[in-house]
């Protein structure tokens, strides 16, 4: 957001005249949005129309000076005000988002940040190699692409995003509901995959100056503490969230892993499981199912539920920034859905287990017959048979 010498003043003038923010644009020629993006300090609107409402607010003479801007580039007095004492990664941008300058200390082990000339949000949402190489494109893509909507409001003359107008209609809009601060590009997290295997991590912060709101500088701080997984940390036991709906106390370790989620498909009686067994029985002795064979039952329908390609994809994503932190991982996380299916049968505790299903699971009907069918009520109220 660039400083009360613009956007404050001009509400601050507004109002002085008793004038409705409608009013100022319709007096200017330009649109409701693409004013308010002005007043609020989120979009610079070009020259000739900021003259436009500078004249509908009445703003001449001495007055008017204040509001006087030489333009891109920056003189050389006001590059050194702003990136001369910076030894960090830096793009000096105009307000359609084309870098005007870069700074030289960009990292070996980083990706090429677009050259002067270049349009920062072109390259971010068309370089082909990006998505391969930012482990969290997608989400900087999203930010970027509200950035290019934001832009092309305030200035739908600016050249270069005139230019993007068919990109723009080429993204679906993002989620409206989704708060406008979280799809910022500023304070953005960038996670770059290296050939060696750790990250560089950087952060990028949007600065726009108040002396000149025409202009916007990313500076990118450098994280350049790799890491990598430790294999002489010892495993930590993985926690488990207590089961929803249900008291902490209610299960033990020791006790079968679907204790209390199985119902007799007879009677409807909750079906018990005497260590002795190792079977679940309903009470009346209806029917009897091995634990064994209960728990692989629904370990395959619950693990082919959680762990769908889209859900792995973004564990895999969570992973690979967990380890770029620094955080060893007592387990990998499950790669697809056979893979989290192998680890329930072979790897994973009891305790971890019976969080998952009693996360996700409300009951397990087991209809009496040779070959008992298993219905899981999920707590979605959905059903699917094990």
């Amino acid at each position: 957001m660039f400083g009360s010498t613009v956007a404050e003043h001009l509400a601050a003038y507004r109002h002085r005249l008793g004038l409705e923010a409608d009013q100022v644009a319709h007096a200017a020629g330009l649109g409701v949005e693409r004013y308010r993006l002005l007043e609020e300090g989120t979009g610079w609107p070009g020259t000739r129309a900021f003259h436009a409402v500078l004249d509908a607010l009445h703003i001449q003479g001495p007055q008017r000076d204040t509001f006087a801007f030489p333009g891109t580039p920056l003189d050389p007095l006001e590059q050194q005000f702003l990136t001369g004492n910076s030894n960090q990664v830096w793009l000096h941008l105009d307000h359609g988002w084309t870098v005007v300058a870069a700074g030289d200390a960009v990292p070996a082990t980083a990706v090429p940040l677009p050259e002067p000339g270049d349009n920062f949000l072109r390259w971010l949402l068309c370089d082909p190699d990006l998505p391969g190489r930012l482990l969290n494109h997608e989400a900087l893509a999203a930010a970027a692409r509200h950035a290019l909507r934001t832009a092309a409001v305030a200035d739908p003359d600016h050249p270069a995003l005139r230019a993007l107008r068919a990109l723009r209609e080429q993204f679906p809009d993002d989620d409206p509901d989704v708060a406008p601060a979280s799809r910022a590009l500023d304070r953005t997290n960038w996670i770059w995959r290296t050939p060696e295997g750790p990250y560089l991590v950087w952060q990028a912060i949007s600065l726009r100056p108040s002396f000149r709101p025409d202009v916007r500088f990313l500076f990118f701080q450098a994280d350049e503490k790799t890491s990598a997984p430790s294999p002489t940390r010892p495993p930590q036991a993985a926690a488990v969230p207590a089961p929803a709906g249900q008291p902490a106390g209610n299960w033990r370790a020791g006790d079968p892993v679907l204790a209390g989620l199985l119902l007799c498909g007879h009677c409807h009686q909750t079906m018990i499981a005497p260590a002795e067994t190792a079977a679940y029985q309903c009470p009346d002795h209806c029917i009897s199912l091995a634990a064994e064979q209960a728990t692989d039952r629904v370990g395959t329908v619950l693990t082919a539920r959680l762990f769908t390609e889209e859900s792995v994809r973004k564990l895999a994503l969570a992973q690979e920034m967990i380890l770029a932190a620094g955080i060893d991982m007592a387990h990998p996380l499950p790669v697809n859905a056979r893979h989290a299916l192998h680890q329930w049968r072979h790897s994973m505790t009891d305790t971890v287990r019976r969080g998952f299903a009693t996360e996700q699971i409300a009951s397990v009907t087991v209809a009496p017959g040779p070959a008992p069918e298993l219905t899981v009520l999920w707590r979605d109220s959905t059903h699917t048979t094990a």
